[in-house]
């Protein structure tokens, strides 16, 4: 659920090489969407790539931080 009259566009932003397909909101203040978060009123927002890229990091190091070993797969 986002705020009423917020206004969303699809755009790719390059940080460093790394490239990222999110959303960003065109009312002001105008903001980056986290792709893993989505766009929900409750969720984080970022003013620039360089943020946005350090919050997916976190998400990229917080995966590998709980996937402690390979997964298990069980064959019946």
């Amino acid at each position: 659920k986002t705020h009423l009259g917020e206004k969303w566009v699809e755009e790719t932003v390059e940080y460093r090489g790394s490239i990222v397909r999110t959303f960003k909101r065109v009312t002001p203040p105008v903001v980056y969407a986290c792709p893993i978060c989505g766009k929900d009123v409750h969720t984080p927002k970022f003013v620039d790539a360089k943020d946005l890229m350090f919050h997916l990091k976190a998400h990229a190091i917080g995966a590998l931080a709980r996937r402690k070993e390979p997964p298990r797969r069980r064959f019946r």
